[in-house]
């Protein structure tokens, strides 16, 4: 089986004040958007990226990624930085973990996180590796 990237929601939502911070802006409002890959029936990579609103009207196509992964998309923009990789372990009422599904697994899930900069302008990409990762059906 092949891997296969989903989208699952890209929407208009409220800027978490913490982020907003750790990103150095002062937006309240964000695009939300959250993918999945899978293998078969096999859900490997929760992905959930935040794209400040002042980031998406420097960088609207953010709008238009639909089922595109971000990465190959990032490869195509001039003066793009990332900063050095977080990583964390999820316990279950982590809003990352709940939005990954976490009540569906036993272990703690393991994430991590960058912030990106678009000629100046950040988002946020969060990744939550779940415990079938490498397995296909």
């Amino acid at each position: 089986a092949a891997t296969q990237l989903r989208l699952l929601r890209l929407e208009p939502a409220a800027l978490d004040p913490r982020v907003a911070r750790r990103l150095g802006v002062e937006d309240v409002t964000c695009l939300l958007r959250e993918i999945e890959f899978t293998c078969g029936a096999r859900r490997w990579i929760f992905a959930q990226s935040v794209f400040p609103q002042s980031t998406v009207q420097r960088h609207p196509w953010l709008r238009e990624l639909g089922e595109n992964g971000l990465g190959e998309s990032l490869n195509a923009v001039e003066d793009v930085r990332r900063e050095p990789l977080e990583n964390l372990q999820l316990h279950a009422g982590h809003p990352l973990a709940q939005a990954a599904g976490a009540a569906e697994f036993a272990d703690p899930l393991w994430a991590r996180r960058a912030v990106y900069r678009l000629g100046g302008w950040p988002i946020l990409v969060q990744e939550v590796f779940l415990p079938a990762l490498g397995r296909c059906d």
